[in-house]
This record gives structure tokens, sequence and C-alpha cells, in this order.
């Protein structure tokens, strides 16, 4: 077992109820007044309690920080199952790089099986991922704005029966170009691990992943089991979150992790 998932499993015997723990990634540090935590600017309807936002404005620190032959301007965030909280943690970390005005960021919602940001951000859930990688729609088109500045969105479309085979394609070799190109940092919400090959996949094409782990609730046999599934496919795992009690979520998220 690696030295990254000792701390992990010694976190989550130790029933940890921190709001964000990470495993594996460098320490951050950091202290932060409330108005640094959160500014003004991220809307009331996505602001979280101010010591929970600081725990991801140090994850995204510790991304940063993190490393590894190459920056992390494109993450995947996986786990083992569903309801483990990929979702919390995706939007709540690409908020909180929008959120220092330095990084244009896009949140892309690839967990093709259960669907939830369109849902999180209350826009249509097409145009979206699935409809751009069959050819229909533009990036420009499927590109919304959020309610919170400096981060945008693509939701993830209509269903598709074989999300895998469309992850193979062209279109999305583009798609990933062009999210390149345009922002600095793209966050794209997985589906798990164990249950589907598509995350697996998606995550060889990104420049890390990051699983998610619920404490209290996730065997540690069953991240080891998706790391190297991921490792195995030529993924970059990056590390581990920790990811909060139910009580942490914050209410536009209650339904959707």
């Amino acid at each position: 077992m690696s030295k990254n998932f000792e701390v992990l499993e010694k976190s989550l015997r130790e029933k940890t109820g921190s709001p964000a723990g990470t495993s594996g990634l460098a320490p951050a540090g950091l202290t932060a007044q409330s108005a640094l935590v959160q500014p003004a600017s991220i809307p009331p309807r996505f602001r979280l309690p101010d010591d929970v936002a600081e725990e991801y404005i140090k994850l995204k620190t510790n991304l940063v920080m993190a490393k590894g032959s190459a920056p992390l301007k494109m993450l995947v965030v996986t786990a083992a199952k569903h309801g483990d909280g990929t979702t919390s943690v995706a939007t709540n970390l690409a908020i909180a790089y929008a959120a220092d005005a330095t990084h244009r960021v896009l949140l892309i919602d690839a967990s093709f099986h259960r669907p939830a940001l369109h849902r999180v951000f209350r826009f249509p859930r097409d145009p979206g991922l699935t409809d751009l990688l069959v050819g229909e729609g533009d990036f420009e088109e499927a590109i919304r704005p959020t309610p919170v500045p400096e981060l945008s969105a693509i939701t993830a479309g209509r269903p598709y029966g074989n999300p895998t085979r469309l992850l193979e394609s062209e279109r999305l070799a583009a798609l990933l170009a062009f999210a390149r190109e345009r922002f600095d940092v793209t966050i794209l919400d997985a589906s798990p691990v164990l249950p589907y090959s598509d995350p697996r996949v998606l995550a060889t094409k990104a420049d890390g992943a990051l699983l998610v782990v619920q404490a209290n609730h996730t065997q540690i046999a069953a991240v080891e089991r998706s790391k190297r599934q991921l490792v195995g496919m030529g993924a970059r795992v990056v590390g581990a979150v920790i990811s909060r009690q139910r009580h942490f979520v914050p209410e536009f998220l209650h339904d959707w992790v």
C-alpha cells in the first residue's frame, strides 16, 4: 500500500469528521479571514461555512503545489462508488479556483450515469457533453457561465447508452484541447470507478485523478481497488479527499451528491 493511501486508511479508521481532508498532497497551512476565504462575488446560494471553504482553498493550493510531471490543469474527480460526494467536491473545488479571480475555470459534468450539475446550476441538461461528442452542437453553445464569476460549466447532455465509446472520439480530444486553451483549470465530475469503465478512460486523458472518499462510509479496500484500476489504465492518481459529512454539504447540493 502506498504512503498516500496509508495516510488515508489511518484517517478513515480514526473516523475523521473533518469537512474535507487530503491525502498525498503537499500541506498548505493556510489561515484566512472570512472575506479572503469567500469573496463577496460568490452568490449566497453557493457559499459554505468559512471553515469548510478554507478547507477547499487548502485543497486547491495542495493541488497547485502537487509534485508531478505536469501541472494539474485538467482534473478528474471520481470515487469508488455512487454517493461518495464527487459532485460536492468537484463543484466546491471549482468555486475555490474561481474565487481568487486568477483562474478561468470550466466544470464539466462527465457523470454520464447520474448527472447532477444541470440541477446544481439550474441549467437545461442539453446541449451538453454527450451532444458535443456525437457531433451535435458546438463548444461555445454548450459552455454556460455560472452565477460564480470566472466559472463556466458544461452539463452532461442527453442520455447516451454507451458513454465509454464516446470517450474515444476525436470530438472529445478536440473539446479537451479547446478547454486547455480557453481555461486555466478544467474539472470533470466523473462517474465512480468500480461500477463503470468510462471514468477510468476519462482519467487517462486528464492531468490527474482525485479520489473522493466518504468518511465513516467508504471501505478502504474499495478505494485501493479504485486506485489500482486507475493506475492500471495509465492514469495519474494525485491523491484522495475525505468528503464531508452530510451536514457540511450546502443546501443546493443535498439532493445531488
